[in-house]
């Protein structure tokens, strides 16, 4: 696979509180660290009452284009993927922010094979349900809302779909600036 010395995690003693930490499909730890909900659009109580409903609601919302929510799941990565291949542009280690439920992990897992992909939420039950639904090794971490737990340039793609209009305007900035910040040079 596409290993690198940089480490996308901190080491598990330099974790800012406010963040939990949920091991890859086939562990069983699961680390709390004082997670913290920051005031969203939606918080994160919130998106955690709607995280089990959340694919028959998408459903009913896209039922007009005759697709499914998987389609336009996969649409996204696979062009993403198309993008960065025929730019010659390898991957190692994906960050997808705002993953809910683990939509995209699957297709990120088919198109991406060798990468290391972690999902990133505010809600605590979507990730929980993201973490059952994908299978392939994908990790799911809580964000505090504010400041992601990852070393300065670790990831080699920031994935952020269909996530910034449930963050209030003011935040798109400082947020865009943190995703910059973990997102490797170039």
């Amino acid at each position: 696979g596409n290993e690198s010395t940089t480490p996308l995690y901190h080491r598990k003693e330099d974790l800012r509180p406010g963040i939990l930490s949920l091991a890859p499909v086939g562990g069983n730890k699961i680390d709390h660290c004082n997670f913290k909900q920051r005031s969203w659009a939606m918080d994160s109580a919130e998106f955690d009452k709607f995280a089990d409903e959340y694919l028959a609601v998408h459903a009913r919302n896209i039922a007009i284009t005759g697709e499914q929510p998987e389609f336009f799941a996969e649409y996204k990565v696979r062009d993403v993927y198309e993008i960065l291949a025929a730019e010659g542009r390898p991957v190692a280690r994906i960050l997808d922010f705002g993953a809910g439920i683990g939509n995209s992990a699957m297709y990120f897992g088919s198109y991406f094979a060798d990468a290391r992909l972690v999902c990133v939420d505010v809600s605590l039950r979507s990730l929980m349900l993201g973490r059952q639904r994908c299978t392939k090794g994908a990790e799911f971490v809580a964000f505090d809302g504010a400041t992601l737990p990852f070393a300065d340039g670790s990831v080699d793609l920031v994935f952020a779909g269909c996530v910034f209009h449930h963050i209030p305007q003011e935040k798109h900035v400082p947020i865009l600036k943190e995703l910059r910040r973990v997102l490797v040079a170039g």
